[in-house]
């Protein structure tokens, strides 16, 4: 399964090269195939074939990394030694190609914190390979950013800059119209769910939680400035869609505070510390049950515990391992 994930990345890697090239030299026969194949064709902003540049993060993060964590930790032979190099380079491939062409702001964000994770469980390694590769590329991809990105991400990133110039709380958020349209969604929700505490416990059902935003919609509009002329907003009153950009929120709304804690709670103790860990992150900005990196996880879990609860796949750090008897080794 691994090895299939790590080449169905490199086919995304190639594709996005090909977006590169294409909007780059201004080649029309192949930008016309793009707007016949894509949905919505983003033009420069690379999408890697992925459904739009925002998801690049749910994809390198949320199923490369555990990929190529998993397949450190497996038993080497000729088939894994391949598997790992595909998925380190579609891995390293995406990320730099994202990040130098100014793809897509979240990717900045969500790089900062996975590498922090990563730091803190001593897996950075794991994505090099050696600790000697993992100095020289650090240093490779260092020297490469300072010398290439600004020629190439001059005023990518200013939708980021006008946020941060904004300042903190509400003059933020209401920088930025796709930022606060976000934050409506999941104020509206939150105070949807808060309202009864009936629906917190055991939610509204499957489907049903944009009724919980339109509970909430007064109470956010009066708490957020400058809700009411924003038009992404009241077309999500109007559309009674389900989409939250946060799965936690989305699921106590559905299925209730009860079940969300059940289900943490089963996946904590089946699964990967670090990995729960990114995913939980990822899903704060994300609200999908279609997107697969959850299911991965499920579908991975038994490759990380044996039947005698003791890890098969291990952290680098004891601190952070799965030990004998179902208890987090400290």
């Amino acid at each position: 399964m691994c090895s299939h994930i790590a080449v169905a990345y490199m086919f995304s890697l190639a594709y996005g090269v090909l977006e590169i090239l294409t909007y780059k030299f201004h080649f029309l026969p192949l930008g016309q195939l793009f707007d016949i194949v894509e949905k919505r064709n983003y033009g420069e902003r690379i999408s890697f074939s992925f459904t739009e540049p925002s998801f690049i993060s749910m994809h390198i993060f949320g199923v490369l990394l555990p990929v190529v964590l998993v397949l450190n930790r497996a038993a080497e032979s000729d088939f894994t030694v391949k598997a790992k190099r595909r998925a380190r380079s579609a891995f390293w491939g995406i990320m730099a190609i994202a990040l130098i062409f100014g793809t897509s702001v979240r990717l900045l964000i969500d790089s900062t914190i996975v590498f922090l994770l990563l730091l803190a469980f001593g897996q950075i390694r794991s994505l090099f390979g050696t600790a000697r590769n993992a100095v020289l590329g650090i240093a490779i991809i260092a020297i490469v950013g300072v010398a290439v990105t600004p020629f190439v991400t001059v005023g990518k990133f200013d939708r980021l800059s006008r946020i941060l110039e904004a300042g903190s709380g509400h003059r933020a958020i209401g920088a930025d119209l796709s930022l606060q349209a976000r934050a409506f969604r999941i104020q509206a929700l939150s105070e949807g769910i808060l309202q009864d505490s009936h629906t917190l416990l055991f939610g509204v059902g499957m489907g049903n939680a944009y009724s919980l935003v339109n509970q909430g919609a007064a109470a956010t509009l009066g708490k957020i400035p400058g809700l009411d002329k924003n038009t992404e907003v009241s077309s999500a009153l109007k559309l009674n869609d389900n989409s939250f950009f946060n799965l936690h929120l989305r699921v106590v709304a559905e299925l209730g505070l009860i079940f969300y804690l059940f289900m943490f709670g089963l996946l904590l103790r089946g699964g990967w510390l670090l990995y729960l860990l990114v995913l939980s992150w990822l899903y704060m900005q994300f609200d999908s049950y279609a997107f697969f990196g959850i299911w991965l996880y499920a579908a991975m879990s038994p490759m990380i515990s044996n039947a005698n609860g003791e890890a098969r796949i291990k952290m680098s750090s004891d601190r952070f391992s799965w030990g004998k008897g179902g208890k987090w080794r400290s």
